[in-house]
């Protein structure tokens, strides 16, 4: 017997098996690019969050501090909440009599900006001057109600107690 040797066996087999290698990492590459980009878009959404969160949290701080006048605002507020840094601008503009309160945060590049407009108007449109749930309202003595009274269970009342305005009721009476 003799055995002829073939130096091309097994080339075909070879280079599916190459093409296949190139087909599969380029595929993983692609799924990558996917997964690292959206690991990315995360990340900025949380640090855009936390720099909203700390905006919004020096907004609070000073508008409260301006309604209530407990303690001193200065034109100029900063605070650093988490790791964000975040400052405040009040101005005063006499001709409308309102206060501006701009804020900007800023966390690991992400920026992120507030405004609150605080003024004195005319009036105030309330739907319910008072408001209550399955329980009811008892009035009694002199009690007062100004404004419309809405309640989800019954409405009494005593003595000379009063509503200015209209009762709407969900329960019984």
């Amino acid at each position: 017997m003799s055995f002829s040797r073939h130096p091309q066996q097994g080339a075909a087999l070879t280079l599916f098996v190459l093409f296949f290698t190139f087909a599969i990492t380029g595929i993983l590459f692609v799924l990558g690019q996917g997964i690292l980009s959206d690991q990315i878009s995360y990340s900025q959404l949380g640090e855009t969050k936390q720099a909203f969160i700390a905006s919004e949290t020096l907004t609070e701080d000073v508008v409260l501090r301006n309604v209530y006048g407990t303690y001193s605002v200065d034109t100029v507020e900063a605070l650093v909440v988490g790791g964000a840094t975040v400052q405040a601008t009040t101005t005063y503009d006499y001709a409308s009599d309102t206060y501006t309160v701009s804020t900007q945060g800023e966390f690991r590049g992400a920026i992120r900006k507030t405004t609150a407009e605080l003024g004195i108007t005319e009036s105030s449109n309330l739907s319910y001057g008072l408001f209550s749930g399955t329980g009811g309202i008892q009035l009694a003595n002199s009690a007062r109600v100004i404004g419309d009274t809405y309640s989800n269970g019954p409405v009494t009342g005593a003595g000379s107690a009063i509503v200015l305005g209209d009762i709407v009721s969900a329960g019984p009476s």
